[in-house]
């Protein structure tokens, strides 16, 4: 949705937006997945850049960019961490990137 976005933009977004829509337990839970999120993207994301983060019952959630794994995780509630950026208590607003 946005021409660009830089690794250090990316990584401040999620963060924050993690921080902010989380309980401070599972974000201490989940320390060590998250630091490795946010050490997934190497480079600028350009329009067109898709990242897909799926959960599969059981089996624990996946992080892809272009159609590449990233990232797996046997928790599933990383997924729920991730869902809540959207629509948690503080989701998102339309000028943030």
């Amino acid at each position: 949705l946005v021409d660009d976005w830089s690794k250090r933009r990316f990584n401040q977004y999620w963060n924050q937006s993690i921080a902010i829509n989380n309980s401070d337990d599972i974000q201490n839970e989940r320390a060590d997945e998250i630091l490795k999120f946010s050490q997934l993207v190497k480079a600028e994301l350009i329009r067109g850049d898709r990242i897909i983060i799926e959960k599969t019952a059981g089996q624990g959630t996946t992080v892809l960019v272009n159609g590449v794994k990233l990232m797996h995780t046997q928790y599933d509630n990383m997924f729920s961490l991730f869902l809540n950026v959207w629509i948690g208590p503080r989701p998102p607003s339309s000028t943030s990137r």
